[in-house]
């Protein structure tokens, strides 16, 4: 039941995002390599930002805090977990904020 219920907040995300900022995502569904971020948003400039959703109140399993942690240290941009379709719509405007300042330039 729990991925069904995060999916009420992925997916509407997912498709804000989408909709609203021109990012495209690939949701990871690894049915034999648990632990990894559920969506990969693919942020211009080459820069993947991966994503955990979490319900709200609830924290990231063991394993995904490691796989957080391995990936944040080889320097990928890493958040979790994001509670909240705002949450996930922010971080993302986030790092577009330096390409459209470039754009101003």
């Amino acid at each position: 039941m729990r991925p069904l219920e995060n999916a009420s907040i992925r997916d509407p995300a997912r498709r804000l995002i989408r909709d609203k900022l021109g990012v495209p995502s690939l949701l990871l569904q690894l049915k034999h390599d648990a632990g990894w971020p559920d969506v990969v948003f693919l942020v211009p400039g080459g820069r993947p930002l991966l994503m955990e959703f979490k319900r709200p109140g609830y924290e990231l399993e063991p394993l995904q805090a490691e796989r957080r942690a391995a990936l944040l240290k080889l320097g990928y941009d890493v958040e979790g977990p994001v509670s909240s379709v705002e949450e996930a719509f922010g971080l993302v405007c986030l790092r577009l904020v330096p390409d459209r300042l470039k754009a101003v330039k």
